[in-house]
């Protein structure tokens, strides 16, 4: 089935079961080098302290791969592992879990060098979620006029963050 937007209390209760943040940005995918995620996790430290990260993805625990090192290293060299949260068992036949993931999110950032398709840009639509994207690959097609994109850097995914977090709730909506 679709996903879609979830009630106020299944969020509750799906951010409490995966000890979930209040304010948090997500990022659905994999790990790999064309997904770019260090550079997401680096546009932290150009946001709000009250902002955290939530990647969801069943590569996004510890593994002795260059991938994963990088990741590692960027949050260190940023500081922000307080800020970024790995949320690694949720599968994708779990709808409605992944749905409420999705459905709490101030927004999707899709941060990718290059992408195929972009699957998790609909997902966050669905789910009335604003989508930030870089402006490559196929990511502008999937997300027509309804995303906001930005060069794949840490700077440019921030600012474009920063202006769906500036939104009015209408405005938002609207997205």
């Amino acid at each position: 089935p679709a996903l879609q937007l979830q009630s106020a209390s299944t969020m509750q209760k799906v951010r409490q079961e995966f000890h979930l943040p209040k304010n948090y940005l997500l990022y659905v995918g994999d790990i790999n080098y064309n997904k770019n995620t260090p550079q997401l996790i680096k546009a932290l430290k150009f946001l709000p302290e009250e902002i955290s990260l939530v990647c969801v993805g069943s590569n996004f625990a510890p593994q002795p791969i260059p991938e994963w090192e990088a990741i590692e290293r960027q949050i260190a060299l940023s500081d922000v592992s307080e800020r970024v949260h790995f949320c690694s068992t949720v599968t994708a036949d779990e709808t409605v879990k992944l749905a409420a993931i999705y459905s709490g999110a101030m927004c999707l950032v899709q941060p990718s060098l290059s992408e195929g398709f972009g699957l998790p840009v609909l997902e966050a639509m669905q789910c009335g979620v604003p989508v930030v994207c870089s402006n490559r690959g196929s990511l502008p097609e999937v997300g027509g006029t309804l995303a906001l994109y930005a060069e794949p850097t840490a700077e440019s995914l921030a600012e474009q963050v920063g202006y769906v977090l500036a939104l009015s709730a209408e405005h938002r909506e609207k997205l």
